[in-house]
């Protein structure tokens, strides 16, 4: 039952994408193709989620990830002003050298790429992959696809709120008829970054030493767990903990206490400021800002994404601290964002080579379109194409293309 709601769910998403600003997927005929364009219908294409802290990559049509690449440090940070992005492409480029040749074992060139963007992932980056895709690998086309609606598509609904707990933020978007609603988006600093800090703070005060990345990762992996109540009972007992390479023995309580503060308690004087709110409220604060009908909707299907989500106790509590509000509020289960973004292009090729085939015996040629973010129509004529793609050739021979590059928040506003 559930596969068949996510079938449909998928149907209507196309339907719906070929009603929006540029045209849906339309297909060549096979007549019109060389052999090494055929060969682009077959190969099923590559699903890259590319975080701040890590890469998932895949092929399109499996259930989970095949690989999951985390990175030392941060891919890039929050504020990109002063940032060199030759060095994101640089360590960018590594990354997926390792994973197309070494993990996947294919030949970049052969294969179409679905990129999963954040909602908040800049335009700086997004080129910036688009570039080292296409200029190292020499992928045939890039898709970003948005990663709430995605996260949406492998639940099998078609409307929810989307929570992604990341590294430098968490966002907070509602989605309706998978139409992501970009303008009442919330974000909060409160994220994987700031709970670091607050553990390597903890255990330096407790022990003395500061603590490696790597040993606070492992202590938030293994130790920290959310209390389901607000009032604790107190406890006097310790726990082990590596720090500087040493062993030190702190209090128990920091495996609660360091989740409440980071990202359910209000700062000591309640005026938090807009970047700092607690998670729980700005769930409320974007449900409060959807129509009647669209809140009770949304806040039925609260969605949680990132690994952080997986610390014990703690979707719970977000949940009763809504409830708090007066809102009905319920979380569903997800697949997660790779897993709605594999499943929804595997059956999109499936559908544009059975079309392709029922073309066969009308030698019947059919042009694909994009609208970039300028509003330039740009026509290609080779294969199928999923709506948001964007063609190797015109990015890398034409400049005015390559700058506006496609932006889902644009054709969302």
């Amino acid at each position: 039952m559930a596969s068949r709601d996510i079938l449909q769910g998928i149907s209507a998403l196309r339907r719906q994408l070929s009603a929006s600003g540029s045209p849906g997927p339309t297909m060549a005929s096979p007549s019109s193709l060389s052999p090494t364009s055929r060969q682009y219908h077959i190969d099923p294409p590559v699903v890259l989620d590319i975080g701040c802290r890590g890469i998932r990559a895949g092929i399109a049509g499996a259930a989970e990830p095949i690989t999951e690449e985390v990175t030392e440090a941060p891919l890039y940070p929050l504020d990109l002003r002063d940032f060199d992005i030759s060095a994101f492409q640089d360590r960018l480029q590594i990354a997926l050298h390792t994973i197309y040749y070494k993990v996947l074992l294919i030949d970049g060139k052969s294969r179409k790429v679905v990129v999963l963007e954040n909602p908040m992932m800049p335009i700086k980056i997004k080129k910036a992959v688009a570039f080292v895709i296409f200029n190292y690998f020499q992928a045939i086309s890039v898709t970003l696809l948005p990663s709430a609606v995605c996260a949406l598509v492998s639940a099998g609904v078609r409307s929810g709120l989307v929570v992604d707990i990341g590294w430098h933020e968490t966002t907070v978007i509602p989605v309706i008829e998978y139409r992501p609603m970009f303008p009442i988006l919330g974000t909060t600093i409160r994220a994987g970054r700031q709970l670091c800090d607050i553990v390597a703070d903890a255990i330096k005060d407790a022990s003395g030493v500061e603590p490696s990345l790597g040993e606070i990762e492992k202590v938030i992996a293994s130790e920290l767990y959310c209390l389901v109540d607000e009032n604790p009972v107190q406890s006097s007992s310790l726990f082990p903990v590596t720090s500087g390479g040493d062993m030190y023995y702190v209090p128990s309580a920091l495996k609660w206490e360091v989740v409440d503060k980071c990202f359910l308690r209000q700062a000591a004087d309640s005026y938090d400021d807009l970047e700092c709110k607690t998670v729980p409220s700005l769930i409320v604060d974007c449900l409060q800002r959807l129509s009647v009908d669209s809140r009770a909707q949304v806040a039925s299907k609260i969605i949680f994404t990132g690994n952080l989500c997986k610390i014990p106790g703690l979707r719970f509590r977000i949940l009763k601290e809504i409830r708090k509000a007066g809102l009905k509020a319920r979380a569903i289960n997800s697949l997660g964002a790779w897993a709605g973004a594999s499943l929804y292009v595997s059956k999109e090729r499936e559908y544009s080579i059975a079309n392709i085939r029922n073309r066969n015996n009308h030698n019947i040629k059919v042009s694909s379109q994009i609208q970039s973010s300028n509003g330039t129509v740009y026509t290609s004529k080779n294969n199928y194409r999923v709506f948001g793609e964007i063609d190797r050739d015109k990015f890398l021979l034409d400049p005015e293309y390559a700058n506006n590059i496609y932006d889902w928040c644009l054709i969302s506003s």
